[in-house]
């Protein structure tokens, strides 16, 4: 888990370079590089050894010490730090944080209604598609949406990649996005026992709220201008590496990578993911205890949908039950009879199961007194969320 240290709120509008002191900013500068070197540029394996030019040469950038810089000197100031940083590797770091726009011909952002949600009737046949994406328009901006091409169920349990360290584990699901900026969502079959309806649509919206958080994070929100993703990524370094009382993530913190480059890398995407899902699945419990982290995500949100207002949990609740009704048990009469085994009647009868006056506590199970085994088996301390979401 991340351990909470002391953090310092770079006043808003300014750049994260201009901080005190270009010591502190040129280690700022390396480590915002080597995330968007890694990310922006597809490269996954270990980067170079970061070594700046020198502290002179770094404040040469800043357009001779001005307090005060243009949004494109800000980014020409940046970009010659980063040529410093990569030796070499500059022109593709900034090839997808600053590729135009991706809007439809109207000039609009993408309104979500294009986005295709198929095939989830495999996993389960009460849960349809196309209710599912109404669900989802319910609980995101339409931009956030559009900003994926397809959602699509597969029914396959892949591992999780080798540069997360988390050798046996399978993903929940990814986000996949070409070199023009497209990205899909695959949910994989789950590898946990199937339970009532909606507790099975929520695991489902969890894991698809994760992914949405990747679709719009600073690699791959089509939405949002060059310089507006450069600032998220600004504010979510920041954040990350000093921000107070931030939103701790078992998951995150399961991250295991020798190349700390990539390891701030992916832990600093995932992190962005997991707030962004905390944000709309319960943003009042996120507000309360992480308020800084929720009024992150929700800038980023209100760039494009300033009436938005992330939905409370008994609203959800609400029309999740009215778009996913619990199926109704079949009556006694129409229930099939069970087979007859021929040999059963030759057969001793099975002992009956001792039961304490208190209920027997079979670790994990627990039967509670006079009633049978079949009918009273109960799980207890399931977390909220099972497995893993990815990508």
């Amino acid at each position: 888990m991340t351990r909470n240290e002391g953090y310092h709120r770079e006043p808003q509008g300014e750049s994260m370079l201009l901080s005190p002191g270009w010591k502190q900013a040129l280690v700022r500068a390396s480590f915002y590089t080597m995330i968007v070197g890694m990310g922006m540029s597809g490269v996954r394996g270990d980067l170079p050894e970061l070594r700046p030019r020198s502290k002179d040469a770094a404040a040469s950038s800043a357009v001779d010490g001005r307090s005060v810089l243009t949004p494109a000197e800000k980014i020409a100031a940046l970009e010659e730090i980063v040529r410093g940083v990569l030796k070499g590797q500059h022109d593709d770091v900034f090839r997808r944080v600053h590729r135009k726009d991706n809007k439809n011909e109207r000039g609009q952002a993408k309104d979500g209604f294009d986005t295709g949600v198929e095939d989830f009737e495999t996993l389960d046949e009460n849960i349809n598609s196309a209710k599912l994406k109404k669900l989802l328009f319910a609980i995101l901006p339409r931009n956030w949406v559009g900003e994926t091409e397809r959602l699509f169920y597969m029914d396959e349990q892949p591992d999780m990649p080798a540069q997360y360290g988390m050798s046996g584990d399978k993903m929940g699901a990814a986000t996949h996005t070409d070199s023009e900026g497209v990205s899909t969502i695959d949910y994989y079959r789950p590898n946990t026992p199937a339970g009532k309806l909606n507790k099975r649509v929520d695991k489902l919206v969890q894991y698809l709220l994760h992914e949405f958080g990747h679709a719009n994070d600073p690699e791959n929100d089509d939405t949002a201008s060059p310089e507006d993703r450069q600032e998220l990524l600004n504010r979510l370094i920041d954040r990350y590496l000093n921000g107070d009382n931030k939103y701790r993530s078992a998951y995150v913190e399961k991250i295991r990578q020798k190349n700390q480059g990539q390891k701030k890398y992916l832990e600093t995407k995932e992190y962005w993911a997991e707030i962004c899902y905390e944000y709309f699945w319960r943003p009042d419990w996120l507000k309360k205890n992480h308020a800084e982290d929720f009024e992150l995500v929700n800038w980023w949100v209100k760039k494009h949908n300033k009436d938005f207002r992330p939905m409370n949990q008994r609203a959800y609740q609400r029309l999740r039950d009215q778009l996913f009704p619990e199926p109704a048990a079949l009556p006694a009469s129409q229930a099939q009879p069970r087979p007859v085994d021929p040999g059963s009647e030759n057969r001793a009868a099975p002992p009956k199961v001792q039961v304490e006056k208190k209920g027997a506590d079979l670790g994990r199970f627990v039967i509670p007194r006079g009633h049978r085994k079949s009918e009273a088996v109960k799980r207890v301390g399931i977390p909220p969320r099972i497995g893993k979401r990815k990508i």
